[in-house]
C-alpha cells in the first residue's frame, strides 16, 4: 500500500494514485467533508451556495476517479441516521454528507452499507422494488 495523505486536494491525489495503481481505496470521504467545512467561516457556510460548493468538491473527487486508470472506492460514513445534532454546525454537516453520499451513490456502479460487518448490496435492492 502507499498512502497519500491529501485533507484538502484530494482530487490530485487521487490523479496521482492512479497512475501507479489499479485500486485506490479512499478513506474516507466524510473527513475529506469536514477538512474542508471548517475552512469556511460560519456566515459562508449558511450561505445557499454552500450545499452547490459540496456538491462541485465531492464532483471534483467523482471526475478524479473517472479519470484515473484504476477502481476507486470511497468510503464514507452515514452519519444521518442518529438523532437531529442538536448544534448548527452539527447539523450542516449531516446534512452535507447526506448530499455527498447521494451525488457518490449516483455515478457509483456498486454500492455496499456494511454495518456489523455485513455488507449489503443497496444498488440491488433499490432494483429490486
Amino acid at each position: 500500500w502507499t498512502t497519500y495523505e491529501a485533507p484538502f486536494s484530494s482530487e490530485n491525489a487521487i490523479r496521482e494514485a492512479g497512475k501507479a495503481h489499479g485500486v485506490i481505496l479512499f478513506d474516507c470521504v466524510t473527513m475529506f467533508l469536514s477538512n474542508d467545512m471548517l475552512q469556511y467561516s460560519e456566515e459562508e457556510q449558511e450561505r445557499d451556495s454552500f450545499a452547490r460548493h459540496v456538491e462541485a468538491r465531492i464532483n471534483a473527487l467523482i471526475c478524479a476517479a473517472e479519470e484515473a486508470d484504476a477502481t476507486t472506492i470511497f468510503v464514507t460514513n452515514e452519519v444521518g441516521d442518529g438523532i437531529v445534532p442538536a448544534n448548527r454546525l452539527g447539523r450542516l454537516y449531516r446534512d452535507m454528507a447526506g448530499l455527498a453520499n447521494q451525488q457518490l451513490a449516483r455515478h457509483a456502479a456498486k454500492v455496499y452499507l456494511v454495518t456489523c460487518g455485513i455488507p449489503v448490496d443497496l444498488k440491488k435492492l433499490a432494483e429490486a422494488v
